[in-house]
């Protein structure tokens, strides 16, 4: 969806991609504290929570930091393929070396 809000050359286009976004991003947020949460030792559970709400409000923000950058240095269209990329390689990279996350489940 980041791909394609970064090519888009037209407003409507560019409104119905960040619709998907939004609608995408709710769902894996979802996903994510629906696994923390129960994956997480009673005990632990609100350190846990704590530490993802700080650590994903800082994400954000680092790659608003990183888009808003390249921005100035070339077109926002080309600022955010780049973004995309890094996550991309980065998940694949972490999926692939951690055993653990290949084969995360809940019993």
């Amino acid at each position: 969806m980041l791909i394609g809000l970064g090519l888009t050359t037209s407003l409507w286009a560019g409104v119905i991609v960040l619709m998907g976004l939004g609608i995408t991003d709710a769902v894996s947020m979802a996903t994510r504290q629906t696994t923390m949460r129960l994956t997480t030792p009673d005990n632990m559970r609100g350190k846990v929570v704590g530490f993802n709400n700080v650590s994903a409000m800082r994400a954000n923000n680092i790659g608003t930091f990183e888009v808003g950058f390249m921005s100035g240095q070339v077109d926002s269209g080309n600022a955010m393929l780049p973004a995309v990329a890094v996550g991309i390689v980065v998940a694949l990279v972490e999926w692939r070396s951690r055993r653990a996350i290949r084969e995360c489940g809940y019993p």
